[in-house]
């Protein structure tokens, strides 16, 4: 997550969308004053390697906090931070609430979104990594069954719709297209007057995918739970892309 002060941008990062990769790109705009929160450790090494800005910013308290939680968040807590402060997956409203009106209502405010199913896809297959789910292909449907009635799959709704929108009402000004990522963000390059030849992002936090068409192995219930639970992406995804359409084609 990233609030940039010199050019007046917010930027949510959502879950399963290249969030890391993007942030990290965004960085090289960024310097000591803005709100950039931090990614995993080899990648704040590999930032630093690159002279990028690194984590900043992110400690202020955005709510209350006992002398105990200060201390934690002094020492970097993780989940005092995400409590207390701000962290990557912050929701439109709490980094309202940590930044204030007047900077939230004035800034350009953007965010990823990516297919329902793709990212669904993405997030069981990262899963099936990090747990070593053996059967995670050959085993597709009874285990893909089980991940969409975990707590994994509840995290999409947080660091997704919920992550954007307040009062149930979409919170940013564009919508990045995941599928057309470094043209959706030229476009916002462009919006915000900065002068950039080209976008080449860098890859974090990527999973190869198994050979295989699962679009077409989730069964009918599944694609319809899926799709009911992320309608508000999907159709500010689908606006956006239409909207992208409609300019080329004048």
């Amino acid at each position: 997550m990233i609030v940039n002060h010199k050019y007046k941008f917010i930027f949510l990062k959502t879950s399963k969308t290249a969030g890391s990769s993007t942030e990290a790109f965004l960085r090289r705009f960024c310097q000591e004053g803005d709100v950039v929160t931090p990614l995993d450790i080899n990648e704040e090494q590999e930032i630093r390697s690159l002279g990028l800005c690194p984590a900043t910013g992110y400690k202020k308290i955005r709510g209350k906090a006992s002398i105990i939680d200060r201390i934690r968040i002094a020492y970097g807590h993780k989940r005092t931070l995400q409590r207390c402060c701000i962290f990557a997956h912050s929701s439109a409203s709490e980094v309202k609430e940590y930044v204030g009106d007047e900077v939230w209502n004035s800034y350009y405010k953007f965010c990823t979104l990516r297919n329902p199913i793709d990212r669904v896809l993405s997030q069981y297959f990262w899963k099936a990594s990090t747990r070593n789910w053996k059967d995670a292909e050959t085993n597709f449907t009874a285990r893909f069954d089980a991940f969409l009635k975990s707590k994994q799959f509840s995290v999409l709704i947080r660091k997704g719709r919920d992550l954007i929108t307040i009062d149930n009402e979409p919170a940013v000004d564009f919508i990045l297209d995941y599928h057309d990522l470094e043209n959706s963000i030229s476009h916002v390059l462009n919006h915000l007057g900065i002068d950039r030849d080209e976008v080449v992002l860098p890859r974090f936090k990527s999973v190869q995918r198994p050979a295989g068409d699962f679009h077409n192995r989730i069964n009918e219930q599944q694609r319809e739970l899926i799709m009911r639970t992320f309608e508000l992406e999907d159709r500010l995804l689908r606006e956006r892309q239409r909207a992208c359409l409609e300019r080329v084609s004048q």
